[in-house]
């Protein structure tokens, strides 16, 4: 126990593992290919659109059904969202800035597909998914490899057989998928029935429906900040999909503030450094340098976070993970 507490005492701070993460994306500048290459794609590439669908729902809605309509938002909404955002999945995916609503200037035109039926929609939404999931995987182990050489210079790691790090990317990408199955099941397991009981008690009273419709939102932030050092551990430690998700909440758990901490400034970077530069975007050709920038830092908060795992996973309590299985996971 002692001996756990030094080893817990002599940790990096955030700070530090955050700046270990630039550094090591630094010396290894090839890590932002993957997700610049993306990025490019979604701004100058095809677009998806499937505002046919949004306007047939539209068509469908009396003129005043509403105090507010609805329609010019929904609109704006629809003809400005690319469905190839969909290859960036979140929480496993790559991360990207040209998510959300796309620029509405750019320097050629873009060629735009309408999606005209449902069929159509669900297939692409899938199909999208499942390649990002692809993505998702091959930009964490990518990263994972440089994350677990850096830590031992001598350690012939699996990257350098093409056949291993296949088999590993593959392992990984099934378990990425299995994670977001997982987060799609909770999330309908907890929204449908807060749902319905709230619409239920909003026949009562409308103060209590807010308090409980508002319930739904806070469990899932609590699911997913526990589980989110998910990825990490089934990256780095190849390990199946159930004991990966214990090992994250055990982590979280033995390591609250530095865990949370680490969380609340990756996810407030880059929102607030892609919110920075899609306000300043002008659509020239001067947006390849955000495009840059924000590869560069969301590769290293991603490499900083592959780092902390690696470094608190070790002292996990009751582990009893020997050297040689250390090594045999890496």
């Amino acid at each position: 126990m002692t001996q756990n507490q030094k080893q817990t005492s002599t940790l990096p701070s955030i700070w530090k593992t955050i700046a270990a993460g630039f550094e090591l994306t630094t010396r290894h500048p090839w890590l932002l290919l993957i997700p610049v290459l993306l990025d490019v794609f979604l701004w100058l590439g095809p677009r998806l659109s499937f505002s046919p669908l949004v306007q047939q729902l539209l068509d469908q809605l009396p003129v005043d059904a509403a105090i507010m309509d609805p329609r010019p938002m929904l609109d704006l909404i629809s003809t400005r969202t690319n469905m190839f955002t969909y290859l960036s999945v979140p929480l496993v995916g790559v991360p990207i800035l040209m998510t959300g609503l796309t620029p509405e200037q750019t320097p050629t035109a873009p060629l735009t597909v309408d999606v005209a039926n449902w069929g159509s929609w669900v297939g692409l939404l899938i199909g999208l998914t499942i390649v990002g999931l692809l993505l998702g995987a091959i930009y964490s182990t990518l990263i994972a490899s440089v994350v677990v050489r850096s830590e031992d210079e001598t350690v012939e790691h699996s990257s350098a057989n093409i056949g291993a790090l296949l088999q590993w990317i593959g392992r990984t990408w099934l378990r990425f998928g299995l994670l977001a199955l997982l987060f799609l099941v909770v999330f309908l397991l907890i929204v449908l029935p807060i749902s319905f009981i709230g619409a239920f008690v909003a026949l009562i009273s409308q103060i209590l429906a807010t308090f409980i419709l508002f319930a739904a939102p806070v469990i899932l932030l609590w699911v997913a900040v526990f589980l989110s050092y998910t990825p990490q551990g089934m990256t780095l430690n190849r390990k199946s999909f159930f004991p990966s998700l214990a090992d994250s909440v055990r982590l979280f758990q033995a390591n609250l503030l530095p865990a949370l901490s680490l969380l609340l400034v990756v996810v407030l970077t880059r929102q607030l450094l892609g919110w920075l530069l899609l306000s300043a975007d002008d659509g020239s050709w001067l947006t390849l340098v955000s495009l840059l920038g924000h590869a560069f830092v969301s590769t290293a908060l991603s490499t900083a976070m592959l780092i902390f795992y690696h470094d608190r996973y070790r002292l996990l309590p009751d582990l009893n993970i020997t050297d040689s299985s250390l090594e045999a996971a890496n």
